[in-house]
């Protein structure tokens, strides 16, 4: 686990058949971009704001394959 200091710059709600809704962020960063799961969404979507400066704290990252 990590700590990260984010600021959100786009931030969007998606849907899929096999991830059911997650809330979808850019971060400052173009290469990292962040996904709260269908599980946590409730508990974040009044919590994020694209503007934001976020710490993250005890966040897991993970690559996702993209260039």
């Amino acid at each position: 686990m990590n700590n990260v200091r984010v600021k959100i710059i786009r931030l969007w709600k998606q849907y899929s058949t096999a991830s059911g809704e997650t809330i979808e962020m850019v971060f400052v960063d173009s290469r990292i971009h962040g996904t709260v799961k269908k599980d946590e969404v409730g508990q974040f979507v009044h919590v994020l704001q694209q503007g934001q400066t976020k710490v993250l704290i005890n966040s897991f990252f993970k690559p996702m394959g993209g260039k």
